[in-house]
């Protein structure tokens, strides 16, 4: 299953956090953040980012990689002003529910894990 995922990063990147445009549902503001930010939870985030996400974003967000700038649409920095400005329930609730071509990620990755993974997009600096 992991593999399928890695996979479906390399080819189409996180489309979930292409666009701008994009908002959360309004449902989003009813979700119930399940595991605290803490190093532990930073630490397994980064641990799924450098499993899942480094195919098209690179080992760290800030990296220049050749595979991200030849996405269609280029996936967005998760350091930037805008993404960071985003809440944790927005930000869960778009990594939960992915658009385009992306399997949503509440359907391979438990809550915790994906609270774990939000932990760690928090750790990036902000432009």
């Amino acid at each position: 299953m992991q593999l399928l995922l890695v996979f479906s990063f390399v080819f189409f990147g996180l489309g979930s956090f292409a666009h701008d445009s994009w908002r959360a549902q309004k449902s989003a503001k009813e979700i119930e953040p399940s595991y605290a930010a803490n190093k532990i939870s930073v630490q397994n985030g980064q641990s799924l980012y450098s499993s899942l996400c480094w195919a098209c974003r690179g080992k760290n967000e800030n990296d220049d990689n050749p595979v991200a700038n030849k996405l269609k649409p280029k996936p967005k920095d998760f350091s930037s002003t805008g993404r960071q400005k985003q809440t944790d329930k927005e930000l869960f609730w778009k990594l939960s529910n992915n658009k385009e071509v992306i399997v949503p990620y509440k359907c391979s990755l438990n809550r915790e894990r994906r609270w774990q993974l939000i932990n760690c997009i928090r750790t990036f600096s902000l432009n």
